[in-house]
């Protein structure tokens, strides 16, 4: 297993024996089953993206029709991207020559790069969803034991 993968598994545990904001150990239990669920649930998505992302590259350096769409589609980013930062208020000189550049390369290069960044930015988007979805976790079963405390005060009284 990798060291993000490890962390993933082990983390939520670790951090919910030490936590004190969590209440009792059963609660803490749970908080960790559930963290540790979605931490498997995140490298399951992981894994599907990064797959996902290798098969592109591999079909788009071996060039053919899916790596001229890749290419077109690159095209036409770098254009839209040049008209934006070549003149108004987004003027940019280094922005505008590097879009410049961009399209200078060959379509297999141009290919790889497009499906290298989708598979990125769509790895970097799940990462987050799993950082969101860590600390509702955390927040729920905190809210939980703080909610069990003031209701034993209410009782003892």
């Amino acid at each position: 297993m990798t060291d993000y993968a490890t962390n993933l598994c082990i983390s939520p545990v670790a951090t919910t024996k030490v936590m004190s904001k969590k209440g009792d150990i059963l609660n803490r239990a749970n908080c960790a089953v559930e963290q540790v669920t979605n931490s498997f649930k995140s490298l399951a998505a992981d894994a599907i993206v990064i797959s996902g992302t290798v098969a592109g590259i591999k079909a788009a350096s071996k060039g053919g029709k899916f790596a001229g769409i890749l290419s077109d589609i690159t095209d036409l980013t770098a254009n839209s991207l040049r008209k934006l930062f070549g003149c108004g208020k987004l003027k940019n000189d280094y922005l505008y020559r590097t879009f410049g550049k961009l399209k200078k390369l060959s379509p297999k290069i141009k290919a790889i790069g497009l499906a290298g960044t989708l598979g990125i930015g769509a790895l970097l988007y799940m990462v987050g969803k799993h950082n969101y979805k860590k600390g509702r976790i955390d927040q729920k079963y905190i809210d939980k034991a703080l909610l069990s405390q003031h209701t034993g005060r209410i009782l003892a009284q």
